[in-house]
């Protein structure tokens, strides 16, 4: 559908930004190499490394005086998100990624489960997270169910058919 054009970093950002990965951040910046990285970051923001590949956040000794940038754990590559709006465009590559993580999560939290058992804060916290992206993959399908629907731009008329000698 989508084949042969060139994914741009807009709507990577724009994807990522819409699937919270990385999370707890509202804003994402692309930068060549580390040493371009500012001096006074902005907040809550994660800035990409053209030449890694890698996302970075600031870590602050204390407020307003930059220790050092860490790399973020992604939930999803780039070229995974890059390939879903190549093939579907930029929403339905939201809820192809959204579908992912919420698998990826169910694995994660069964595992947590075995180790830890079903007590623990940190299965407990896992399933939180579980169900916050499986309920973002619900309103992701939700939303395409109705763009789809919606989408043909034609006016039809219907009449009640009569089936069997009357209408049912």
């Amino acid at each position: 559908m989508y084949h042969g054009r060139m994914v741009t970093w807009a709507e990577i950002k724009a994807v990522r930004l819409a699937i919270h990965d990385p999370s707890l951040v509202i804003d994402l910046e692309t930068f060549a190499t580390e040493s371009l990285l500012p001096i006074r970051p902005k907040p809550q923001t994660a800035y990409r490394l053209e030449d890694s590949g890698d996302y970075v956040v600031a870590e602050w000794l204390k407020p307003r005086l930059l220790k050092e940038y860490v790399q973020m754990e992604l939930r999803l590559s780039d070229s995974r998100i890059t390939a879903w709006i190549d093939e579907y465009g930029e929403n339905d590559a939201r809820c192809y990624a959204l579908r992912d993580i919420t698998r990826t999560l169910w694995h994660e939290t069964s595992l947590q489960k075995t180790t830890t058992g079903a007590e623990s804060s940190e299965f407990a916290a896992l399933l939180d997270v579980y169900k916050f992206y499986r309920g973002l993959a619900a309103d992701c399908q939700k939303e395409t169910r109705v763009d789809a629907a919606n989408s043909t731009g034609k006016i039809y008329t219907t009449e009640q058919s009569e089936i069997a000698g009357g209408n049912l």
